[in-house]
């Protein structure tokens, strides 16, 4: 066996022990360190996400973006989702002050409905809307270990929907730190943030619990204010040197300031927010070759927000309307992963979830239920000489499709030297509707003149498809200190749901709409990302994506159109002056692209941050004041019209009792 298979097969056999890989139990004794954060940063850092096997970057069939502890601190920002505008082809803004943007190469809605965002493993997609609703994780940026961002389709691995990406939230395990810690940030913008966290153990149980709180008032010139409250706890209870129970729960409520600026009829008004999740997750190392594990959850959002619009001018007519929703989804999930033979490893197990959705103004027969049955299997097949093979495949039947679907991945990495590897990659994915899309009865009822339509039922929508094929490179250079990663993929896009006009709907108010397959798009992209590390551990990381749409036809341009932008870099410098002080600086740029709301297209968006950290101690404990600039330098346009950004001041100060 080679050195890097040797290294990585220690640091896989440190994760068997302390638990975190998925479906892989502790063995070390209860209080333990579990495993050192360095192993993950080091020159093979594990990838957990990629195949559903423990693998090295070099040897995982998909581009991967590893976002660790210290580019989280360094980079400065309090929202989970402006992490990922450290990764290559994210395009990462708000549409609010309080609802932050992510997409991936293709920015076409504010919500992120085209990419799968897990939180230890769990699904945080909503069923109702799509995607993950970002600023109501019940996750403390304090507890993250790191993120693991899929660059491109991998339902094989995780399913529909992880359609052009897979965002793995990991946080840290809870016997990892003792004690209790204390964060206060005060700001610009009415910023106030307060955080506190403790954790620990109690014989075979490790414990970790967090409560903070947001508020801002949000961007100039805008009502987007927001005031939410967290809380998290984890439980891992560990009976034997084989086993390991996990309890997972947490909590978060918002209010946040509305306005539509684009719409003269809606009346400002408060939006409220409530977020809960319950997992319970057993683990067993049976042997040196297998592990299972089993786990069930449950999430719950709620969306409150009530108004009353003037429509009908002349008439002015008040119209009592609302947007709430509930949407509860309940899973279960099997996994088994063994070595059957040598050089070969397999993890297969599948999945039963029910999704039931409560939105009255939104969705046709409200409340609807959703059933989604899953089997998979992903294999690493390490021929030597001749390469590693990886495959996996999904298929899944659920209730809101007519067909089946069946999505494959297959990949071959070829190292060309022991510090250097060439990946092949061909792979399908399938993105399912959601419930707005599939069963859409958007409508309100004006006093006197019946029901308006905004978006109605008309015809019975199918899953939008993809065929990806790319190439990538991903080695060390100048003794380890260097990391790459290049790749160049097309995507094939099938089917792309959007919204169509329909002028022959006898509409009171002009603009009813449907939603249908509008046709197919290829998209290609360039992506680089470098990290090199100084010798006085100073780290420069630089991310780079250049991409392009070509729409298939008129329906596709009109929803999709300009809504890629061409270029993408993020530069992430970390520099230790001394032991007790570190500078920090990002740039983040984002070329011309189509705001949302709008047709009209912003300019390009140069974004410069600058964080500096004092450790110092205050008697017997451990202190750290920052303070940080965000947005420096001159104003700009938003990705959401009547967005303007401007400076962002505030100081943070953290204690360890």
């Amino acid at each position: 066996m080679s050195e890097r298979l040797k290294k990585l097969s220690r640091l896989a056999a440190l994760m068997l022990l302390s638990g975190t890989a998925p479906g892989i139990a502790s063995a070390t004794a209860p209080g333990e360190a579990l495993l050192p954060e360095e192993a993950f940063y080091g020159d093979l850092p594990v990838l957990l996400t990629a195949s559903r096997l423990p693998q090295s970057r070099e040897d995982a069939p998909v581009a991967v973006t590893l976002i660790d502890r210290e580019m989280i601190e360094a980079s400065g920002f309090t929202e989970i989702a402006e992490l990922l505008r450290l990764v290559p082809g994210m395009i990462v803004g708000f549409d609010r002050a309080h609802s932050p943007i992510v997409g991936y190469l293709v920015l076409e809605e504010f919500l992120s409905r085209r990419m799968q965002v897990l939180v230890d493993g769990r699904s945080v997609y909503t069923p109702t809307l799509g995607g993950p609703v970002w600023s109501m994780l019940p996750v403390n940026i304090d507890d993250v270990e790191r993120i693991e961002v899929i660059r491109g389709p991998n339902a094989a691995s995780y399913g529909s929907n992880s359609f052009l990406g897979v965002i793995n939230i990991i946080t840290r395990e809870p016997g990892l730190e003792t004690g209790w810690d204390g964060r206060i940030s005060l700001g610009t913008d009415s910023m106030r943030e307060y955080s506190l966290r403790t954790g620990g153990s109690e014989g075979a149980v490790e414990y970790r619990f967090s409560a903070w709180t947001q508020e801002n008032s949000g961007f100039p010139d805008r009502l987007d204010g927001k005031d939410i409250y967290f809380l998290n706890g984890r439980l891992d209870y560990r009976p034997n040197g084989n086993d390991l129970l996990t309890l997972d729960m947490g909590y978060s409520d918002g209010q946040y300031e509305q306005d539509e600026p684009l719409d003269a009829a809606t009346p400002e008004h408060m939006r409220k927010l409530q977020s809960s999740y319950q997992l319970l997750k057993w683990q067993r190392v049976i042997n040196d070759n297998q592990e299972i594990y089993l786990q069930a959850y449950h999430n719950v959002d709620d969306h409150i927000e009530e108004m009353v619009l003037n429509i009908g001018a002349p008439f002015n007519i008040q119209v009592p309307y609302d947007q709430n929703y509930r949407a509860e989804r309940f899973d279960v999930e099997f996994q088994h992963t063994l070595t059957p033979m040598s050089r070969f490893n397999l993890a297969w197990g599948g999945s039963l979830r029910r999704d039931e959705v409560t939105a009255t103004r939104y969705v046709l027969n409200s409340p609807i239920r959703i059933e989604t049955q899953r089997a998979f299997v992903n294999f690493s097949w390490d021929l030597q000489e001749q390469g590693l093979i990886n495959g996996g495949l999904m298929y899944e039947d659920n209730d809101i499709v007519t067909n089946d679907e069946l999505s494959a991945l297959l990949s071959w990495n070829y190292h060309l030297q022991p510090d250097t590897t060439l990946r092949l990659m061909i792979t399908t994915a399938t993105r399912t509707p959601v419930a707005l899309e599939q069963y859409p009865d958007w409508k309100l009822l004006l006093p006197g003149f019946g029901t308006e339509q905004f978006i109605y039922k008309r015809v019975d929508v199918q899953s939008e498809k993809l065929f990806a094929a790319g190439i990538g490179l991903v080695g060390q250079a100048l003794g380890s200190r260097l990391s790459y990663d290049l790749s160049f993929t097309r995507y094939d896009l099938r089917g792309l749901l959007g919204v169509e006009p329909d002028p022959t709907f006898p509409d009171l108010v002009p603009g009813s709409s449907y939603i249908a397959n509008l046709g197919d798009a290829t998209l290609h992209s360039l992506e680089v990302s470098l990290s090199y590390r100084f010798e006085n551990r100073a780290r420069l990381i630089l991310n780079y994506s250049n991409a392009e749409l070509d729409e298939g036809n008129d329906a596709v341009r009109r929803e999709f159109g300009n809504s890629t932008p061409e270029n993408l870099l993020s530069l992430l410098a970390i520099y230790p002056l001394g032991e007790k002080f570190t500078v920090s600086a990002g740039y983040y740029l984002i070329d011309d692209a189509r705001q949302l709301g709008r047709d009209g297209i912003i300019d390009q968006i140069n974004k410069l941050d600058v964080r500096m950290a004092y450790r110092f101690r205050l008697d017997s404990y451990r202190a750290e004041l920052i303070f940080t600039g965000q947005n420096l330098g001159a104003d700009y346009d938003g990705l959401s019209y009547g967005n303007r950004i401007d400076e962002r001041l505030f100081v943070t100060l953290k204690l360890h009792i």
